[in-house]
């Protein structure tokens, strides 16, 4: 090729390459609007068509851009919010917070056969938090942070586990951890045997869960059982079922002739209640050891699972029998509602292999009636709800026992400190007072539906109330959060009463709104990097008014951070 022709080919080429500059410089001059507001944009766990509180939203602002140079935080913003009252709770002067002994907490992770984080149920199925239930979401991670303190059974289920079932120790202001990987099973061999060492077949061993019956020889055989401490029940009929918190090596295997469960026979007990005081409904009879109960020496395990008969269900004027019972002293608490039992403890001692015989008396007691209303209108099957504050300090005040008793067995909430009935045709409902036990209580009511709701504060000597539903309120307040002086990008990590939210990373020049809260007030702390920047901080949402986390120098500036790690696990 001749000069000339080299010359005019390297001139078209600057000419094509300047008109691309200046087309890709108008291009980036405006956009087609022409305008310059700021760009919504929300960090949600659900899609648009899903229902459920947004786990978290970030809007754009017209902030200055960012710092040059600046590189994310590689901490996360810890922020924890923890629910204290309803707007129609607030102002009621000298009323302890309803709930409010209800700051146990529990957290962890579920992982599956690949050890990767998989979605799962948490059920409280005993104790307290019976009825309770926390999901854990596509991450395994799961939590609650307003959780009634005691031993309480949990059971773990979902789609690609087998699922496990574990006693829960909580201690109030406590955080109970939960851990559990399928991913390394261990493989449990055991037997059953009698008082004199002989093997009981026919056994059933329930392990975390998963059910096996026992051989002729007394044997049986989990091939795949998931570490930690598991929750075991061993049942035969005509012995007094066997319970123990049984540690399992990850990985590992328990050989034959190392665990050996010994059953011993059971013993009866037929109660009659003697009053019937005209009652429309079944008196609660609660068993529980008198002193510190069957003992297993070697392992310090208390050996009978009470929670499997407590309550026990007998009608006024009527009798029931209850097999199987542990020998030893007993204590019995019955409860029936507008009575009261005279005396209120009453101790039997049972013998292996016979029936012993125990009647009970009730005697009337202070009561609290009253009606629903809808519209004016008296409804029926409303949902009355009538509980002491306290609920942990009402149940101990019923029991006559010491807050260490609720960790030595599994006791669900007793009537002293919450009671639930529905209304009659009528809409009228009636309970025992207590006011014995709680001069302050909470009187509540849903409908059917569950759109209205009522609540009330009934004092000491009040026997009767109205109760007038209203639209609930809708879980759709928010939160704004003010984060001054950022110039970097900064990972968030969120839990809403324990809950953890999806992490998400805030841009630089974008603003933290919390959504999909309760209305009411709340608890905000914040901690980064382990230094606690807020710390239980009370926000009425109802305000409107933004609060100001400063942020430490580090977090603000991102400068020399590494890129965040992944966060949550």
């Amino acid at each position: 090729m001749s000069s000339s022709s080299t010359k005019l080919l390297l001139l078209g080429l600057l000419l094509a390459l300047a008109g691309a500059l200046v087309f890709f410089a108008a291009g980036l001059g405006g956009n087609g609007s022409g305008g310059h507001g700021g760009v919504g944009l929300e960090v949600s766990g659900t899609s648009p068509g899903e229902g459920g509180p947004t786990p978290g939203a970030v809007e754009l602002t017209g902030e200055a851009p960012p710092r040059e140079g600046a590189q994310p935080v590689a901490w996360p913003l810890e922020l924890e919010l923890d629910f204290v009252s309803e707007p129609r709770e607030e102002g009621v002067s000298g009323v302890p917070r309803r709930g409010g002994s209800a700051n146990a907490k529990l957290s962890g992770i579920i992982r599956g056969y690949d050890a990767r984080p998989v979605p799962a149920t948490i059920e409280f199925t005993a104790g307290p938090n019976a009825g309770r239930v926390i999901q854990a979401g596509g991450d395994g991670r799961f939590g609650a942070s307003n959780l009634y303190g005691g031993l309480s059974i949990v059971q773990v289920k979902g789609l690609s586990i087998p699922g496990s079932k574990r006693e829960m120790l909580l201690r109030s202001g406590q955080n109970a951890l939960l851990n559990i990987t399928y991913s390394m099973p261990a493989s449990v061999f055991g037997e059953v045997i009698d008082a004199s060492g002989e093997p009981i077949a026919g056994a059933l061993v329930e392990m975390d869960g998963q059910d096996a019956y026992t051989d002729e020889l007394g044997s049986f055989h989990f091939p795949s059982m998931a570490g930690g401490a598991v929750l075991v029940l061993v049942t035969k009929p005509g012995y007094a079922p066997y319970r123990e918190k049984l540690p399992i090596a990850v990985g590992r295997t328990v050989p034959r002739g190392r665990l050996r469960f010994m059953l011993s026979p059971g013993a009866d007990l037929e109660v009659h209640v003697v009053e019937h005081l005209g009652a429309q409904a079944p008196a609660k009879l609660f068993l529980m050891p008198a002193g510190p109960g069957r003992v297993n020496s070697s392992r310090g395990q208390r050996t009978f699972p009470w929670h499997r008969i407590n309550p026990v269900e007998v009608y006024p004027g009527g009798s029931v029998t209850i097999e199987d019972l542990p020998a030893g002293p007993v204590h019995l608490m019955l409860f029936q509602r507008a009575a009261k039992a005279a005396p209120r403890l009453v101790k039997v001692n049972l013998r292996e292999g016979q029936l012993t015989t125990q009647a009970l008396h009730l005697e009337t007691a202070t009561r609290l009636a009253g009606r629903v209303y809808q519209a004016g209108e008296p409804v029926a099957g409303a949902l009355v709800e009538l509980e002491a504050p306290d609920r942990v300090r009402a149940s101990l005040a019923g029991l006559q026992r010491r807050r260490s008793f609720l960790e030595s067995m599994v006791l669900p909430q007793l009537p002293s400190a919450h009671q639930a009935v529905k209304t009659d045709k009528r809409g009228e409902f009636l309970f025992t007072a207590w006011d014995d036990v709680s001069p302050l209580r909470y009187l509540s009511a849903v409908n059917r539906e569950g759109t209205q709701r009522a609540l009330e504060v009934v004092r000491e000597g009040q026997d009767w109330v109205d109760l007038y539903l209203e639209p609930k309120d809708k879980q759709d307040a928010r939160l704004h959060v003010q984060l001054a002086g950022r110039a970097a990008a900064l990972p968030i990590e969120i839990t809403v009463d324990g809950d953890p939210r999806p992490d998400f990373i805030l841009g630089s020049n974008e603003r933290l709104v919390i959504e999909g809260l309760a209305h009411g007030s709340w608890r905000l702390s914040a901690r980064w990097h382990g230094e606690i920047l807020l710390r239980g901080y009370t926000v009425n949402l109802e305000d409107g008014m933004p609060v100001e986390v400063k942020l430490p120098a580090a977090a603000a500036a991102g400068e020399g951070a590494a890129a965040p790690a992944e966060s949550g696990g």
